[in-house]
């Protein structure tokens, strides 16, 4: 923001918004899967794309992704409480508001809470990051808190569906985090990041993110900006 730098829409980044807009609407008005590929088909943003073949090879994908979460939903036994719902939690102990949003939250027969986060990315989360898993862990961590969702603190479990990423028989893959009993490496998290910006010290992290990154040659923390840690 500092250099009005401006990003450019990504084609992953447009595709996985069209598909969440398309999971809602199976959820909140049941459409059959001839539906939704059709409201797939209208919504598909082909001028993203540089050319014509690209599109086309990435709308197919896009069914079978579509194709894949429809059948995930269809075997759902629990009651959908809110899609692409907005959340707003006050934690008093962390003195922290968590703000965020859920692509399905779902209560089951037993009264707990299951937080699902579709993925449509080309990556996937190992076992051992699962433990510690950010995103996953502030979704159980703000319902939990929240008043307006969980007034009974309910427990609350989460988890990610890969529809890009599917087993041999074109099934979305669940990944489940553990149980939130002992939230003190997500609080420690926390706790760092409300330093950090308390005190406007925010280190350049590398990562998985810095290969798309538009500004590269003056951050100190890969080579292409050591000229300017120099």
């Amino acid at each position: 923001r500092k250099l009005k730098v401006q990003d450019q829409p990504v084609a992953n980044t447009v595709i996985g918004l069209t598909i969440h807009s398309i999971a809602q609407q199976i959820v909140n008005t049941k459409l059959e899967l001839t539906e939704a590929i059709n409201q797939l088909t209208k919504l598909w943003p082909s001028e993203i794309f540089d050319a014509q073949w690209q599109s086309e090879v990435q709308l197919v994908e896009a069914k079978n992704m579509v194709t894949a979460l429809h059948a995930w939903i269809q075997t759902q036994s629990a009651t959908a409480i809110g899609t692409e719902l907005k959340f707003k939690v006050v934690h008093a102990d962390l003195d922290v508001v968590l703000v965020g949003h859920i692509d399905l939250l779902q209560q089951t027969s037993t009264g707990s809470f299951e937080v699902v986060d579709y993925k449509t990315g080309s990556t996937k989360p190992t076992k051992a990051e699962l433990q510690e898993h950010s995103q996953l862990g502030i979704y159980q961590l703000a319902v939990s808190n929240s008043e307006e969702l969980n007034p009974n603190q309910a427990p609350v479990s989460a988890k990610l569906v890969q529809i890009r990423l599917r087993n041999s028989k074109e099934q979305a893959v669940e990944q489940a985090a553990p149980d939130l009993a002992d939230d003190s490496w997500l609080v420690n998290q926390i706790q760092k990041a409300k330093t950090h910006l308390i005190s406007e010290d925010l280190p350049a992290r590398p990562g998985a993110q810095c290969r798309n990154c538009k500004v590269k040659t003056v951050c100190p923390a890969v080579p292409e900006g050591d000229q300017v840690a120099g």
